[in-house]
């Protein structure tokens, strides 16, 4: 399974794929779990090589993002429209911006119908210039195959594809999630798969190549280079493969140290940020009594499901290092048991209903439970520091702000990463 760097050196290192002329007119998949960064890859890794050498021979490429197209019109006027652009980077909407004002206001009529005759001579040039830099060597990239419009045709798309391929004899590049179509759409696409397109590459890195290759993206990041192996350490634990995921953890951190607070914070907050950016709850508590009362057990309570409120606040034997699936499964027995227990000690098993509709939360909720205990009770995020830091860590992931009047740098505090690599 090429790792990222070696799918980058496949496509545009040296006689690279896309940029040998042997390869002109194929079209190849890149195919991959959701969210795991293909875009990114494209755009960051790619792309800009891919612009630069294919400028070399007065050529171009060409990313579109099929969300937002209405019709196959659209999808034809702005592959064209921006190979033939001379600066590719400018953003899609100040490319088309001025071409789509001066054709409203020509369908309005009256003396502005004047400018469709010139509108339409620009057109002609844009779409021509487009092709001849597309033709015998350009390279189209389409993205967003889960938000295309239900207007444009699946099969037609599939079918302009493969006559863009042919005809202009360029390269053309698929970007799709694992099982991203269903029913007879994917028998459209197993057709396209299998009969059309030339190879399909597997994305699938580890999470350190992809978080690696994530931080290194931006020159912002360097103000935390420094914190990198534990924010990392916390992706890793959590098991996280996820591109947006790692950005808002990294965005998190950068104004947390740029605000000058605690760094010895700095992996409560990635993982907090993490569990609240899979499921938008929080690992947040209040003390009562000098008890840690977690907020998520008290939002199932409030919803009438005292016994799995009780579940989340019960101590465990042994909880799972790593969640695969076959831990998840006997995990998951074992905290049915123990809802099943109590219940009956509490004796609310002689309703069945509400033993129905609490089995159908639980199955609902079972991967929020699973991870609220292991990240809560075996990655200890608050281990170190003070109950008000680790309560405005997560004050800060719910409402994106930090407030410098409540949240103070505090002293003393034992220093995490010693702690973690005790474990």
């Amino acid at each position: 399974m090429p790792n990222i760097q070696e799918l980058k050196e496949y496509l545009v290192g040296d006689e690279g794929f896309l940029l040998d002329s042997d390869n002109d007119g194929k079209i190849i998949i890149i195919s991959g779990v959701w969210d795991t960064g293909k875009t990114h890859f494209w755009k960051e890794g790619i792309e800009p090589i891919l612009t630069q050498k294919l400028k070399e021979k007065e050529k171009t490429n060409v990313y579109l993002g099929l969300y937002g197209k209405e019709s196959l019109r659209d999808i034809k006027q702005e592959i064209f429209t921006r190979a033939s652009m001379e600066n590719y980077n400018l953003s899609n909407e100040i490319e088309v911006f001025g071409y789509n004002a001066l054709s409203s206001m020509a369908s309005s009529g009256g003396p502005i119908q004047k400018i469709k005759v010139l509108i339409d001579l620009n057109r002609f040039r844009k779409r021509n210039k487009g092709k001849n830099k597309l033709s015998n060597g350009g390279v189209v990239c389409f993205d967003d195959f889960e938000r295309k419009s239900s207007s444009v045709n699946l099969n037609d798309l599939f079918g302009f594809i493969s006559r863009l391929s042919i005809r202009h004899n360029c390269k053309v590049v698929l970007i799709l999630n694992n099982n991203v179509f269903e029913g007879s759409s994917d028998n459209i696409y197993k057709v396209f798969r299998d009969k059309i397109s030339n190879k399909i590459l597997y994305f699938k890195p580890t999470i350190k190549e992809l978080f690696d290759s994530t931080f290194d993206t931006s020159s912002k990041y360097d103000l935390i280079r420094t914190y990198k192996n534990e924010i990392l350490q916390a992706v890793t634990e959590a098991d996280i493969l996820n591109v947006r995921i790692y950005i808002q953890v990294m965005d998190n951190v950068l104004e947390w140290i740029k605000k000058e607070y605690d760094s010895v914070a700095v992996y409560s907050l990635s993982l907090c940020t993490i569990f609240y950016e899979k499921y938008t709850f929080s690992l947040n508590y209040k003390l009562k009594n000098g008890i840690k009362v977690y907020e998520l057990p008290e939002y199932f309570h409030h919803l009438g499901y005292p016994d799995i409120a009780t579940l989340l606040s019960e101590t465990y034997a042994e909880i799972p290092t790593h969640i695969d699936e076959v831990a998840k499964r006997n995990f998951l027995k074992t905290m049915r048991r123990k809802l099943d227990k109590i219940s009956k000690n509490t004796k609310r098993d002689t309703d069945k209903d509400f033993l129905k509709m609490q089995r159908k939360v639980f199955d609902d909720y079972q991967n929020l439970f699973i991870d609220f205990i292991v990240y809560s009770y075996r990655l200890k995020p608050n281990e170190g520091m003070s109950d008000t830091t680790f309560q405005q860590i997560n004050t800060f992931i719910q409402a994106g702000i930090l407030n410098p009047n409540v949240l103070k740098k505090e002293e003393n505090i034992t220093k995490q990463k010693g702690k973690r690599n005790e474990k």
